[in-house]
């Protein structure tokens, strides 16, 4: 399940807000289950809230450690996740495909 970090967000002192469009519904039909992963870097991520879309989701986290990876299962039909957290360092997502 292991995958490359696609997409890398700046350090900042400020709430930091993303969101991503994916295509769950035609994709996962023909590759399997899909995973969303965060990774923090050099410095811890607070205070993070993820959404499917546009709901909030049951993924609210206080603190994820500095060099930390966190997967989460991607709801079946998902078409977009936001997320929001404070990290003053680096951090990175990627979208994760694989086999049922």
């Amino acid at each position: 399940m292991a995958g490359p970090q696609d997409h890398e967000y700046g350090p900042s002192d400020d709430k930091q807000y993303h969101h991503r469009t994916i295509e769950t519904r035609s994709i996962s039909a023909v590759v399997g289950d899909v995973w969303f992963a965060l990774s923090a870097g050099y410095q811890p991520m607070t205070d993070m809230v993820v959404y499917f879309n546009g709901k909030q989701a049951p993924i609210e986290i206080p603190s994820i450690d500095a060099d930390t990876r966190l997967v989460w299962p991607v709801p079946d039909g998902c078409e977009s996740i936001s997320w929001e957290y404070y990290c003053k360092g680096p951090s990175s997502s990627a979208v994760i495909y694989g086999k049922r």
